[in-house]
């Protein structure tokens, strides 16, 4: 069972807090890897010039870089932030993918 850390104060409060870092960090990386993804997808593709382009956005302002670990909740805000902004991307890639693979009929009517 995992412990609970109700405040930023107490045994291993440095431990959770690094913790909390290194997730951030992990994702920064998973986020960058997508924003590529993204480009290349619309490089492509030529659609959903938007959805990359939000992608990069929310890699510039990564909790990793923009939320303290340190001050407040020990990290929380920065881990779920992190990941929030995972899924968001993801949901944008994803969006990207099924526009490839199912194109619109109007899309088929102009590149014929």
């Amino acid at each position: 069972m995992t412990n609970l850390v109700l405040s930023c104060s107490g045994p291993n409060t440095l431990l959770h807090i690094a913790d909390r870092i290194a997730y951030s960090h992990e994702q920064a990386i998973i986020l960058a890897l997508i924003a590529i993804f993204s480009v290349v997808m619309w490089v492509i593709l030529r659609m959903w010039k938007l959805l990359p382009i939000s992608i990069i956005a929310m890699l510039l302002i990564h909790p990793y870089w923009s939320i303290s670990a340190l001050k407040g909740d020990c990290g929380r805000f920065k881990e779920s932030a992190s990941t929030f902004i995972t899924y968001y991307a993801i949901t944008c890639v994803v969006i990207q993918l099924v526009a490839w693979l199912w194109p619109s009929r109007s899309h088929k009517i102009e590149t014929e």
